[in-house]
């Protein structure tokens, strides 16, 4: 019997969605919008209330026409809300000038025992958010995301006695540095991501003080040439630093001993011409010389003196095309006990110019056979670029290496290099070199792999020659991939 007959024979269709228990039922609403959460309300009689226990409530006026109808709604939900408690509240509020009223939406969700909240209020010309006094000492909040200006008056002790997750969004005007002062009221925080850009005319001095903090991420951007910041980060207890700048900063790190991954990003288009970033790079890296796992980016700079990683077992070197191989080998000659190496090609490049040094990166055509298998020079500060020089009649010659092999051997290649991986490989003069290094080399290496950019074509080449060193390990499996 179809369902039509099944209706016709008085047969009812049974509602097994609405038959579930109200928590189940918020839990299935509460990843909606509270904007949609509370329209369920017209379903039946039995989805009347229960959008008023959701546990997640998610406020964003960019949801309606103006910032009256959207406060209106907040209030009217807030008014309306149970006594559970609130798990998640997300207030973003790019309009609305009322910052009482905002203040007191905040409120409530403390008195809900709120646990984790998304904070993002615009600025109105000299006018920033205050965060309300109650938020510091509230005994439920465990993840807090300030994605937005703001001020802060914080007491003196008794701060955030709960709070394990902070996201703070810098952005300083020149008055306000208040914002900072958080880095170092978060006696139980554990995961600590700070983001933003920093002005050309602030230079911050950033104390982060944190004795349990695991994980710590920092992303920075710049509009323009900046002075660098200071950052002062006292967090022994550390097991996970990423870091991005596009301006490297001066960094004053005690990690301790239990840093197991970083993740450095230090793209600075003017590295080459900066004086003082070989020592604020071997500054950083002194900092974090303890760690298991190093993955570093870096544009051309000239390298200065490195610390020892005696604890790194695992190296990962972003190979832009403006990468610096000296720092290669200085790093191999450090780092006695690597296991694992991925050298991974990134197309990104940049060009800069300052005064009467040139830095330009890019692909020359040498041939078509050199043009084939994509060799890309590495950045020279003597090197000239001429728009008339892919019709030259006479090709140039094949780029030399840049790399040059360390004179003595270095630890790791005779007793713990285990696998080498060079990813996106386009044929690149000084990457044949450096695997060529490796086989003839490595003592125990049981693994080189390399994996050719989409791009790539026609290098089958170059792969018979790497198949024809001479490898120093018995047991070492060449692929291609």
């Amino acid at each position: 019997m179809d369902s039509t007959s099944k209706h016709q024979a008085g047969f009812k269709v049974k509602d097994r969605i609405s038959a579930l228990p109200d928590a189940i039922l918020c839990h299935i609403i509460s990843s909606l919008q509270t904007k949609h959460a509370v329209r369920t309300g017209i379903l039946s009689p039995r989805w009347k209330n229960i959008w008023v226990s959701v546990p997640n409530l998610d406020f964003n006026d960019r949801d309606f026409n103006d910032s009256a109808s959207f406060s209106t709604f907040v209030e009217r939900v807030l008014f309306f809300r149970s006594s559970s408690d609130i798990q998640k509240f997300l207030l973003h509020c790019s309009a609305a000038e009322d910052y009482s009223r905002i203040c007191g939406w905040i409120l409530t969700a403390i008195r809900h025992n709120v646990v984790e909240l998304d904070l993002r209020v615009a600025s109105h010309g000299s006018q920033i958010f205050e965060l309300p006094s109650s938020l510091f000492v509230c005994k439920t909040l465990t993840v807090l995301k300030l994605l937005s200006p703001f001020i802060t008056n914080t007491p003196a002790s008794g701060c955030f006695p709960s709070l394990k997750c902070l996201l703070v969004t810098v952005h300083l005007p020149k008055d306000n540095d208040s914002m900072l002062k958080l880095f170092t009221k978060c006696p139980v925080l554990e995961e600590l991501t700070i983001q933003g850009c920093l002005q050309a005319d602030i230079v911050l001095n950033v104390n982060i003080s944190a004795p349990i903090l695991k994980i710590l991420r920092m992303n920075f951007g710049s509009n323009d040439d900046r002075e660098a910041s200071n950052f002062f980060v006292d967090v022994p207890m550390l097991e996970y630093l990423d870091l991005t700048e596009d301006f490297l900063s001066n960094y004053f790190l005690s990690c301790g001993n239990s840093l197991v991954r970083a993740i450095l990003d230090l793209c600075d288009p003017m590295s080459s011409v900066d004086p003082d970033f070989p020592t604020r790079v071997s500054g950083l890296l002194a900092g974090v010389s303890n760690m298991k796992y190093l993955s570093l980016s870096i544009h051309r700079f000239k390298v200065g003196c490195l610390p020892a990683f005696n604890n790194l077992t695992k190296l990962k070197l972003v190979l832009l095309e403006c990468f610096p191989w000296e720092l290669l080998t200085q790093i191999l000659e450090r780092s006695p006990h690597v296991e694992h190496l991925v050298l991974e090609h990134s197309v990104r490049c940049v060009s800069v110019v300052m005064h009467e040094t040139k830095c330009s990166c890019f692909t020359r055509l040498f041939s078509l056979k050199s043009f084939a298998y994509g060799q890309l020079t590495s950045c020279d500060d003597d090197d000239s670029f001429d728009d008339d020089s892919e019709y030259d009649s006479e090709p140039e010659e094949p780029p030399k290496p840049q790399w040059l092999p360390p004179q003595v051997v270095p630890i790791c290649l005779v007793s713990h290099l285990k696998t080498v991986a060079i990813e996106g490989f386009k044929g690149q003069v000084d990457a044949i070199e450096v695997a060529k290094y490796f086989l003839r080399n490595g003592a125990v290496l049981e693994k080189l792999t390399v994996s050719k950019a989409p791009t790539c074509e026609e290098i089958q080449a170059l792969y018979e020659e790497l198949l024809t060193v001479p490898r120093v390990s018995k047991a070492c499996i060449v692929e291609f991939i």
